[in-house]
């Protein structure tokens, strides 16, 4: 797609994207997330609303106000979902975006990311950081070239690019 280029609407596949199905021509939408199954989605347009649909994008629902959306996530089962705002705070819902709540200070964020059940979160700003809702902090990437640990130890990992992961959890029993 060339630079500028815009094409109105979304579109949805059922078959890995070899076909696609227009669903709305007339919204706008720069970032968009699913649940597993396909049915549940949430929108954002980086001016406008946010938008939810359950009947799998035939319908859509415009939610909360117009923002600088920039980017949203969702659990696997679409019941909690997560957008983040430029010079805003990060919003929450846990009713599949018919509520959201206001979390975290305001930062210019970029992106968001969810695991599949919803409870853990992470997002990133601006400049670069990564912030976790597991652990309410910043993370900050270390290089280790080998890890050691108890058996059935687990390790959480987020993958931050260029070839590099960071960990953002785990336990042990």
């Amino acid at each position: 797609m060339a630079s500028g280029f815009e094409i109105p609407g979304v579109f949805t596949s059922i078959d890995s994207g070899l076909t696609w199905i227009p669903r709305n021509t007339n919204l706008f939408l720069s970032s968009l997330a699913s649940s597993s199954d396909g049915t549940k989605l949430v929108g954002a347009w980086n001016t406008g609303q946010l938008y939810t649909s359950t009947d799998s994008g035939v319908t859509w629902t415009p939610r909360d106000s117009n923002r600088n959306w920039t980017s949203v996530a969702s659990s696997s089962d679409g019941t909690k979902l997560v957008t983040s705002v430029q010079d805003g705070p990060i919003y929450i819902s846990t009713d599949s975006g018919v509520n959201w709540r206001a979390y975290d200070s305001s930062r210019n964020w970029t992106t968001v990311a969810s695991s599949s059940d919803g409870s853990k979160l992470l997002a990133c700003d601006g400049d670069g950081a990564i912030y976790s809702s597991a652990a309410s902090q910043v993370i900050t990437p270390t290089v280790t070239t080998s890890l050691t640990g108890e058996q059935w130890s687990t390790l959480d990992l987020v993958y931050v690019g260029n070839n590099n992961f960071v960990i953002i959890g785990g336990s042990s029993r």
